[in-house]
């Protein structure tokens, strides 16, 4: 099996054709398959099953569709009396099981041929890359999907509520062709190469970012010259006006239905709720702070200091984390 060149796939693929052992290959009907030598150290299958497990996401769904798109890419086909044809339809029927689709409509897809000879062979060719391609990236969209909505999910280890992936922690995968020259350009190709001219500035940004910082961190002394200068007289300051230091604000307390309640407070969201007033949206899980009542609701802050109104009975008592957290 040569490895599919076909876009950035050779690492996925090598990791089945090569890696797996024989019971895995034979339930994935990949058995007879195998990266051609040249190409080893490609990943990892154990490490690839242990991320996917991370992300609750099945990785015998994923091979199996991987598996499937070995199979695709290894059809062939042949003309026979003015008509083309699929010389190892084998592949295909296993291809279709894999993917549990009939076998019949796995055929119409590929064999979309209209025209006759070698044009024919071409266009189906490309109708089995194109089905190959989309597999693929249907497969790679779920686990960018599954993996940025566990960032935006994972709560700060500080304790407050706001969402890691809300700023910067998002994964993107920005897949384009490359420059093209053609004696006569249309604007697709202006559109290609305009995305390409960006995509080379925000790069040249990266790495010229990156070398200032190498650049400055071999600057920096080694850690020897710091050990050797902590053992030389501490130079002379003049002494600073005694400063006191901030003194936090005390806890508030108020008596409700003959009970003392402490402001601030941390609180759980039970019921999604939407505060007309303000625009918040609050959803169950949500951590907030109970700064006080109004009425039957409390006055709440959350993680990014937006205050709200939300009825009592939407919310409940939290206990604090063991480190990490004040209010």
């Amino acid at each position: 099996m040569d490895s599919p060149s076909r876009g950035c796939r050779a690492n996925i693929f090598a990791m089945l054709a090569n890696d797996l052992d024989e019971f895995d290959k034979e339930k994935y009907r990949i058995s007879g398959f195998r990266l051609k030598e040249g190409q080893q150290g490609l990943g990892n299958v154990a490490d690839l099953s242990s991320a996917f497990g991370e992300l609750g996401i099945s990785a015998s769904d994923v091979f199996k569709v991987i598996s499937a798109c070995i199979l695709l890419n290894n059809l062939s086909f042949k003309e026979i009396g003015g008509s083309i044809d699929i010389e190892n339809l084998s592949d295909l029927e296993d291809a279709s099981v894999l993917l549990g689709v009939s076998a019949l409509a796995m055929y119409r897809a590929v064999m979309r041929c209209t025209l006759t000879g070698r044009d024919s062979i071409r266009e189906c060719q490309s109708s089995r890359d194109q089905l190959v391609s989309a597999l693929y990236t249907r497969v790679v969209r779920r686990i960018l999907m599954r993996a940025n909505a566990c960032l935006d999910n994972l709560q700060d280890l500080t304790g407050s509520s706001d969402i890691i992936g809300s700023e910067t922690r998002f994964i993107h995968v920005v897949d384009s062709p490359g420059y093209v020259c053609n004696k006569t350009n249309s604007l697709s190709e202006l559109l290609i190469n305009t995305v390409n001219d960006s995509l080379a500035g925000y790069s040249t940004e990266k790495e010229s970012c990156v070398s200032k910082q190498i650049s400055l961190f071999r600057a920096t002394p080694p850690c020897e010259s710091y050990v050797e200068s902590s053992w030389a007289p501490l130079p002379e300051f003049p002494s600073a006006p005694a400063v006191q230091p901030a003194v936090p604000s005390p806890r508030r307390y108020e008596v409700r239905e003959r009970k003392k309640h402490v402001f601030p407070q941390r609180r759980n969201v039970i019921v999604d709720f939407h505060d007309q007033n303000s625009g918040a949206v609050l959803r169950a899980g949500d951590v907030v702070k109970a700064m006080g009542f109004v009425g039957d609701a409390y006055v709440v802050e959350t993680g990014r200091r937006i205050k709200a109104v939300i009825p009592i009975s939407y919310t409940e008592k939290s206990l604090p984390p063991t480190e990490g957290y004040n209010v």
